[in-house]
């Protein structure tokens, strides 16, 4: 399902592909930094979780142009079939979602069972220890904002 809500239920049949491209590996280029810094073994979505996002997408297609009975892609050649691999809503909406994951809807399993925050280290960032590094790169001078700043901002923290 985690592959399902960022990849399959895209949102190219509303927008362009380079916009659909660019929020999907946004928002996996999010979770494999979850994975990474957090210590986490596995991650899965809940099962509720994704029992009631089929229920959000089975109530949301019936409202649209897509369960008109004609034969598609969509749902898998049978006019009137069950909507399948879009994103309920528009291209938007998708990528309002993908900026900020629901991360409570997911199991996870750690690396380190002893203790769940052993990833958080010293409690300092390495760039801390170096004295030429930027204190405050969350402050910008106008009109040098990085067009990566669309998307998120992660690499200058």
């Amino acid at each position: 399902m985690l592959v399902s809500y960022t990849i399959f239920r895209s949102s190219v049949a509303h927008s362009d592909n380079r916009c659909a491209a660019e929020t999907q590996v946004a928002f996996i280029a999010k979770v494999l930094r979850k994975v990474a810094n957090q210590n986490i073994a596995t991650i899965a979505p809940q099962k509720q979780a994704a029992d009631d996002f089929v229920e959000y997408c089975d109530a949301f297609f019936p409202r649209t142009v897509l369960s008109e009975n004609c034969s598609s892609w969509a749902n898998g050649g049978r006019p009137g079939g069950r909507i399948h691999g879009m994103w309920p809503g528009s291209a938007a909406h998708v990528t309002w979602v993908r900026r900020e994951p629901r991360w409570e809807d997911f199991e996870y399993t750690y690396l380190q069972t002893r203790n769940r925050f052993a990833w958080l280290g010293n409690g300092r960032r390495e760039r801390e220890a170096n004295v030429e590094s930027d204190a405050t790169p969350y402050l910008k001078v106008a009109g040098s904002v990085d067009l990566r700043d669309y998307h998120e901002s992660w690499w200058d923290l």
